[in-house]
Parts: C-alpha cells; sequence; structure tokens
C-alpha cells in the first residue's frame, strides 16, 4: 500500500501528534490526532490494509480512554452506567414478553 519510508514517517508523526495531545491534555489536539487517526483508518480499511486499520484504531482507542480517564474514575458515572443498564435489561425483557 505505502513504500516502507511512507510508513515510517506516517508512524513518526503518528507518534509525535499523540504524545503533544497526551502530554498537554488539550482537547483540541486529542481531536486533531483523533481526526487524522480516523482518516487513516478509514483510508486503511477502503484499500484492505489490515496493519494500518490496526495502528489506527488502537491510538484513537487509547487517546480516547486516557482523555476521560477522569471520567471512567467518577462514582457516578458508573451508577448512571448501572442504571442504564438495567434500565435496557428491563426494556428488552419487557419487549420479549409483549411479543410472546
Amino acid at each position: 500500500w505505502l513504500n516502507r519510508q511512507v510508513m515510517q514517517a506516517l508512524l513518526l508523526c503518528l507518534g509525535a501528534m499523540a504524545s503533544d495531545a497526551l502530554s498537554t491534555g488539550a482537547v483540541w489536539d486529542a481531536l486533531i490526532l483523533e481526526a487524522v487517526n480516523l482518516a487513516v483508518f478509514l483510508l486503511a480499511h477502503m484499500r484492505k490494509c489490515m496493519r494500518w486499520i490496526r495502528i489506527s484504531g488502537i491510538i484513537m482507542i487509547l487517546v480516547a480512554l486516557y482523555m476521560t480517564k477522569d471520567f471512567w474514575l467518577s462514582l457516578s458515572w458508573w451508577v448512571y452506567l448501572l442504571a442504564a443498564g438495567l434500565g435496557l435489561i428491563v426494556f428488552a425483557a419487557v419487549n420479549e414478553m409483549k411479543k410472546r
């Protein structure tokens, strides 16, 4: 798909962008990195290049998790998630009971 030098340059740029986004913690840096990774992911998916699909997917997930770590560590989020999950389970159960 791409020659070796281009791949190395892309990896270097993605690494630099990721380290900048993680070190500053700025939302704009993370959004730019996510947009670039999404573009690489979609392009790699269209061209069936599994290596770039994995690389860009992993970077997208890691940056998203890192940027939202305070959110994930909040107890109120887990209570909300539990309530929403239970609500969806009850909704699905009632829906299935109505079908019978």
